[in-house]
């Protein structure tokens, strides 16, 4: 590990405190048919009081507000402005948004839920819904790292891409899968197969109608449908017939802000372990990511990209850690002075995972 995010018990003990106050005054306001305003949500010091790390310039379609409460936006990298992407993300985040009854805890930040008890909607299948609130930094953070590391050279390299092209799957990627787009837009022509997912069905429902919007970049305007296999899919990580959907293995597998529940952790190691594609017997030394690159995309919160590094290596994984490896991210979080900036709960660490 390059370094390690520092954790401040007072301010971290404090925020907990402030962030269970207001996940029950919005379980209480679902009651009344209510809804929480995101800049209602971000005017308390809470996980989601930081934003954004800057790293694409956000404009709102003109007109672009619909009657199902989403709004259509255009998320442009700054440092590679051709990369544009739409994306459709929630005007107001529902007050049943990953809060339920069970998920307060005892009001130290002890959740007393599990993953797969955070619902929030009956029409939801498997899995959480902290995905159907927003882009969080992580997911923001993972997808600017990916487009800067391809646009380098450095993300996937050539030689590693074979006759049939670059797989990518995303895990987890909620509403819009916005890591997954940005690496399929940043390795296009190379990119062969996208796979998105998330194991929530409404987040699947409104990361296919951003994976209808962003076809064309992902094509680059020309005719590789037929070339270019991209989808969304449902995926739970204990489904038990995870085997009989032939999802195929992966050149690159990403993963934002999914590490928190430590329940968890097993399920995506065991789901990595089946989506990777495996090293080969040349694969050797320097060579030796031809079998497979996951990465994951986190903040501690209490250790937890820990706990997970250290049962993902005992499951055979190659596993590096840092806290310092994109000088924008640094800059960013270095420059940041607001009381609310917890680097345990906002500054994402990087995990990069191979297969031994």
């Amino acid at each position: 590990m390059n370094g390690e995010a520092a954790t401040d018990g007072v301010a971290s003990s404090t925020v907990a405190r402030q962030r269970w106050r207001l996940l029950s005054r919005a379980v209480a306001s679902y009651g009344q048919g209510k809804s929480v305003s995101v800049k209602e949500l971000n005017s308390l010091t809470t996980v989601r009081q930081f934003c954004q790390f800057g790293l694409f310039d956000i404009t709102e379609a003109a007109g672009a507000r619909s009657a199902d409460e989403f709004v259509e936006q255009t998320w442009q990298h700054v440092d590679h402005p051709e990369i544009r992407l739409q994306l459709y993300l929630r005007q107001r985040v529902p007050a049943t948004a990953c809060l339920t009854p069970a998920a307060l805890g005892d009001g130290n930040n002890n959740s007393k839920t599990t993953n797969s008890s955070i619902i929030g909607s009956n029409q939801s299948g498997n899995g959480n819904n902290t995905g159907n609130i927003c882009v969080w930094p992580s997911e923001e953070v993972l997808a600017h790292y990916v487009i800067a590391q391809a646009k380098a050279g450095e993300l996937i390299p050539k030689e590693f891409d074979g006759d049939s092209g670059i797989r990518v799957c995303e895990l987890g990627g909620g509403l819009t899968c916005l890591a997954g787009l940005a690496a399929g837009a940043a390795l296009r022509p190379r990119l062969s197969h996208l796979l998105l997912t998330d194991g929530d069905q409404l987040a699947c429902e409104n990361a296919a109608r951003c994976l209808t919007a962003n076809r064309q970049i992902l094509t680059g305007g020309e005719d590789q449908t037929s070339r270019i296999e991209a989808r969304v899919a449902q995926l739970a990580w204990e489904d038990a017939d995870f085997d009989k959907h032939n999802y195929g293995r992966f050149h690159l597998v990403l993963c934002a802000d999914c590490l928190f529940f430590r329940e968890s952790h097993r399920a995506l190691i065991r789901t990595l372990d089946k989506l990777l594609m495996l090293p080969t017997p040349a694969a050797t030394g320097s060579n030796k990511h031809r079998g497979g690159l996951a990465l994951i995309c986190a903040p501690s919160r209490g250790r937890s990209v820990e706990d997970f590094a250290r049962l993902a290596e005992a499951a055979g994984f190659d596993v590096g850690v840092s806290d310092n490896y994109d000088p924008r991210v640094s800059q960013t979080a270095s420059a940041e002075q607001s009381a609310s900036f917890v680097p345990d709960l906002h500054l994402p660490l990087m995990l990069r995972l191979t297969r031994r």
